[in-house]
């Protein structure tokens, strides 16, 4: 279960990302009057038209990766020997920091694709 957890942690970051590109980024270039470099964005990237058409499939799958990597860094973390105690906390303790990181982004990215369009 060692080797999975850091492979679950970025996997969950990255997808976290693209649903903060998909989601957050267009409304906030487009708010702050940056349209013009939103189409430029968007011409040179046009992979960002699919993940937004998909984001839906990017937030289940986000969320499917942080509730197993959550699980396994809150309920069942490494043990740590009393050789490497420090080194291991602090391991923990950056796995758990990633972790609130990735669920911010997850957040944020969810409020500006499902919600915000309720308020504006």
């Amino acid at each position: 279960m060692k080797k999975i957890k850091p492979w679950l942690m970025f996997s969950g970051f990255v997808a976290s990302l693209t649903t903060l590109f998909c989601c957050a980024l267009p409304i906030i270039l487009v708010s702050l009057g940056l349209g013009s470099v939103m189409a430029g964005l968007l011409s040179h990237l046009p992979w960002l038209i699919w993940i937004s058409e998909h984001a839906i499939y990017f937030f289940i799958l986000t969320f499917i990766l942080l509730v197993i990597s959550g699980y396994m860094i809150f309920y069942k973390p490494d043990s740590c020997t009393l050789d490497n105690l420090k080194q291991c906390q602090s391991k923990q303790t950056y796995a758990k920091v990633i972790w609130l990181v990735t669920l911010i982004i997850l957040i944020i990215g969810f409020i500006f694709k499902y919600l915000l369009i309720y308020f504006v």
